[in-house]
């Protein structure tokens, strides 16, 4: 009898796991599809005040869309053609390029970003022969070397850039932090790594209470290979900043503790292994090989469930 009722009670106690298991997933589910109506319902409200020229009232709400969607790549193009009805060129290039990351057969997407980018350089080139002109008049205002240099530098012609920003620079010793910094992200892209070591040198003595300035500052001496100045220029940078995160990474890396890599580590636009490894899923979900690479990264960062999820 004892054992028929523990068998009994054990029954009971099965059932009432799967029917709480049962309505716990129902109500996931429930949720997910509210969430999901709620999105499409922020798209299809953007696309009305688009469609009614209200371009500003869309971006308020593609900015929500794709807070609830930053892996979506139509957020991301929608919004860009917002910017580029507005005339922020610069904006709507820069999201449909994001567009075009997260999904490379975005055909539309690719259309309108070689459109907008033409029309912006075709500005930027209009803009240095302004500057040039001004340059003629009076050579030794290094406000125009610098305005060009910096339309050298959205048009991602480094080069000229460079020559551009070393032109402003001899004319002027009291340059603003944020030009160096703009700066060194052209000398990293050319891969003047002892120049750019040599240049923020003199910029952290000159200002020595700016972590941004440590923190790159760091980065090129670690990549001349003195990781213990390059250790010491982080933790400048994050005794300003405590949480300044591209200087804890480049703490992590100069001290030998991270297990991060980058595409192009001199880019300062990281791409970690776990976003690297999902997007190539994205490109081809029967990369087996991948998904495994995927696992290990996501178990390395304690995100226990994504791993789980990615191995069933």
């Amino acid at each position: 009898m004892r054992k028929y009722k523990s068998q009994k009670m054990k029954f009971f106690l099965q059932f009432l796991l799967l029917f709480f298991l049962t309505a716990e997933i129902h109500e996931v589910f429930a949720q997910e599809q509210k969430s999901d109506d709620q999105s499409q319902s922020l798209k299809k409200s953007a696309v009305a005040q688009m469609q009614a020229g209200r371009f500003g009232e869309a971006i308020d709400l593609l900015n929500k869309y794709i807070s609830a969607n930053p892996r979506q790549s139509e957020g991301y193009n929608l919004r860009g053609v917002c910017y580029e009805n507005r005339g922020q060129f610069q904006n709507a290039v820069l999201d449909f390029r994001r567009s075009i990351s997260l999904d490379q057969n975005n055909a539309e997407a690719k259309k309108n970003l070689a459109r907008t980018q033409n029309i912006w350089f075709d500005q930027l080139r209009n803009i240095i022969l302004g500057y040039e002109r001004e340059i003629a008049i009076d050579p030794s205002n290094p406000f125009n070397y610098l305005e060009i240099g910096k339309s050298y530098r959205l048009m991602e012609e480094w080069q000229k850039a460079e020559e551009w920003y070393d032109k402003y620079l001899e004319r002027d010793q009291n340059a603003s932090p944020d030009e160096i910094i703009r700066y060194t992200e052209i000398l990293a892209k050319l891969n003047h790594i002892k120049k750019g070591e040599t240049i923020l040198k003199k910029w952290v003595d000159k200002y020595p209470d700016d972590w941004r300035l440590w923190s790159r500052y760091g980065y090129f001496t670690m990549w001349v290979g003195n990781y213990r100045n390059a250790e010491k220029a982080f933790k400048s940078a994050l005794g300003f900043k405590p949480f300044f995160k591209e200087a804890l990474d480049g703490l992590d890396q100069a001290t030998k503790k991270s297990y991060v890599t980058q595409q192009d580590p001199r880019a300062f636009e990281k791409e970690f292994p776990i976003d690297r490894y999902y997007r190539m899923l994205r490109n081809d979900p029967k990369d087996v090989n991948t998904r495994f690479s995927l696992v290990d990264e996501l178990i390395k960062a304690e995100r226990i469930e994504e791993a789980y999820q990615q191995s069933v």
